[in-house]
């Protein structure tokens, strides 16, 4: 329930915000990668509906919408997507820096790395297509690449 507060509450502070835009905390410890599909003045991006279609979780009713939640077994990898409706779609992805998952902070990037059992658990929880899930956004900035035994999730701002 946190996540979800969490995700209403950047979603209406920041309404001029781009359609995907990532928050690096002071510390670096963890980071935020937002994605909505409107953004001020700027066409309708599909990405956070492609990624909501995706996840293979049941959606449950939420403050912000219909969600889904999709989380690794440490916590360190949260991928949180809402209808809003009105073909609206929110996701948020909390990464918190550990073995698995690496971000730097001063060139604006993650990268989320899980082998064995730790990526067959993610990789279940996304609809796959010939043994493999591939999820990009819009820009390039984001993606997702999940087989049995690996699961990789980038973010780099150009």
């Amino acid at each position: 329930m946190k996540v979800y507060v969490t995700i209403i509450v950047l979603f209406f502070s920041s309404s001029v915000m781009a359609k995907t835009e990532a928050y690096f905390p002071i510390t670096g410890a963890q980071a935020m990668v937002n994605m909505k599909t409107k953004a001020f003045m700027e066409e309708d991006d599909p990405s956070p509906e492609k990624l909501f279609q995706g996840m293979n979780v049941p959606p449950k009713n939420s403050i912000g919408g219909l969600g889904k939640k999709i989380e690794s077994l440490n916590k360190n990898l949260t991928i949180v997507c809402a209808d809003q409706g009105n073909k609206q779609f929110f996701c948020n992805i909390t990464v918190k820096r550990s073995s698995d998952c690496l971000i730097n902070k001063s060139e604006q990037q993650i990268k989320c790395s899980f082998r064995g059992a730790k990526a067959l658990e993610l990789y279940e929880k996304f609809y796959s297509n010939n043994d493999e899930y591939f999820y990009q956004n819009s820009d390039g900035e984001l993606s997702i690449q999940a087989f049995e035994d690996q699961f990789v999730l980038k973010y780099t701002n150009w």
